[in-house]
């Protein structure tokens, strides 16, 4: 994994400021692909989801990097 994480936040950014939040969660999903262990792209990832109102893949990501567990079951 790369240390510097500037590129992709930009790309990330750019994405977002154009309103497109489904192209800038798709670019962080297949870096965690290429990074599983990333904590900070899964940090980019909860804060884009948080963005985007998808508010379960937020929780997820910041959970894993926690390493904690939810206290909240799905229905």
């Amino acid at each position: 994994m790369r240390d510097d994480l500037r590129p992709l936040q930009e790309l990330v950014q750019i994405y977002v400021l154009q309103e497109q939040m489904d192209g800038a969660l798709e670019v962080l999903r297949n870096e965690l692909k290429r990074n599983p262990n990333s904590s900070q792209v899964k940090l980019l990832l909860g804060d884009t989801a948080a963005t985007a109102g998808q508010y379960d893949l937020a929780i997820e990501q910041y959970l894993q990097v926690a390493g904690g567990k939810s206290r909240f079951r799905r229905y």
